[in-house]
């Protein structure tokens, strides 16, 4: 059925208004229809985000789980919420992994913050030990 949901032409504004429908069914006890609305919302927000890393797939997922688990569908239950819990994991790693690189590269740019004050520092001195007009350039030619 979720294969089926994911070709529907739905614009992406349409996952709110859909997530919305499925708690009012639920509530209504129109578990059948709440399970459509929120496979539904499941398949455009997987189109819209790209895949199963994004948190709003995951809340649809957990959002589905709950559903499953009301209705006595235990196994589909379980399997869902396993795969939120995974989705989180890889989400996390992934933070993760972004925070070492961006120390890393603040680490590598550190060096060249120190070296670019050094080289300031000096050119400054050169130019005044060369009467400090700033008039040439290293080479000994005029600056335009």
């Amino acid at each position: 059925m979720e294969v089926a949901l994911a070709c529907l032409p739905v614009p992406p504004r349409d996952v709110g208004r859909q997530g919305r429908n499925s708690a009012l069914f639920r509530r209504e006890g129109h578990l059948e229809k709440a399970e459509a609305s929120l496979l539904r919302a499941l398949a455009i927000t997987r189109g819209v985000r790209g895949g199963n890393d994004h948190p709003d797939v995951a809340a649809c997922l957990n959002n589905l789980g709950e559903l499953y688990f009301e209705w006595r569908r235990y196994g589909e239950s379980a399997a869902l919420f396993a795969e939120v819990l995974a989705a989180m994991e890889r989400a996390r790693r992934a933070r993760r992994r972004a925070a070492r690189l961006r120390r890393a590269r603040d680490e590598a740019a550190s060096p060249s913050l120190g070296l670019l004050e050094e080289a300031s520092g000096k050119a400054q001195a050169q130019g005044k030990d060369k009467g400090g007009d700033g008039g040439s350039d290293d080479d000994g030619n005029e600056d335009d």
